[in-house]
């Protein structure tokens, strides 16, 4: 019990940063679905993996990596 306690003490900005990062992105995700903004991006993100996904197979990748191309061009995938 001890490490746990210390360990919370040492990283408790840390913890509570990330803990209010979620809390914003939850009030934002909910306040986007009641405003159908949130239904409009998924929209408009599917469509530009899906044109990506085209172009790169008419540019000669496989299937495999083409549907890469467009996850990574929607922003579904990241080189983080």
């Amino acid at each position: 019990m001890a490490n746990k306690d210390a360990f919370l003490k040492m990283f408790e900005d840390q913890i509570n940063d990330v803990a209010n990062q979620d809390a914003v992105r939850l009030a934002t995700l909910q306040q986007e679905r009641e405003e159908g903004t949130l239904k409009e991006l998924v929209k408009s993100q599917v469509y530009m993996a899906h044109v990506a996904y085209e172009e790169a197979l008419r540019q000669g990748f496989d299937d495999k990596k083409a549907f890469a191309v467009g996850c990574y061009q929607a922003g579904y995938i990241t080189t983080e």
